[in-house]
């Protein structure tokens, strides 16, 4: 792994939020067997999960308008976020920022059947 710099719309988007941007330097230069080394993990509280995702998809689909000068349409956010690999690097980052909200598990567990017990 070696971190990549964000790019100037990238670190606009980082909001002032600062403490990510090497966070997120670390997760641009993953390959895609180091970003699958976090598929043993599973959200502990998918509502959070799922709250911090919502705002990754928002912040992604704000880099993708602002790259293509022009609003963009559903199936070419997926398509993007497929292409780059975002599914994979959203659980990473997320395990990476939130490590007590995770647990590890086997790969043949179902995680959406996780209860939620961090009260979010």
């Amino acid at each position: 792994m070696k971190p990549q710099p964000l790019d100037e719309s990238e670190l606009a988007l980082v909001r002032g939020n600062h403490d990510d941007v090497v966070l997120l330097e670390i997760l641009k230069g993953m390959s895609v067997d180091e970003l699958r080394s976090f598929d043993v993990y599973a959200p502990m509280c998918m509502k959070h999960y799922m709250k911090i995702q919502e705002s990754w998809i928002i912040t992604e689909k704000s880099l993708l308008v602002w790259s293509c000068g022009r609003n963009i349409d559903e199936s070419e956010l997926i398509n993007d976020m497929v292409k780059t690999r975002n599914p994979e690097r959203f659980r990473a980052y997320y395990v990476m920022k939130f490590p007590g909200f995770v647990t590890r598990i086997a790969k043949d567990i179902d995680s959406s059947s996780i209860d939620c017990a961090c009260g979010h």
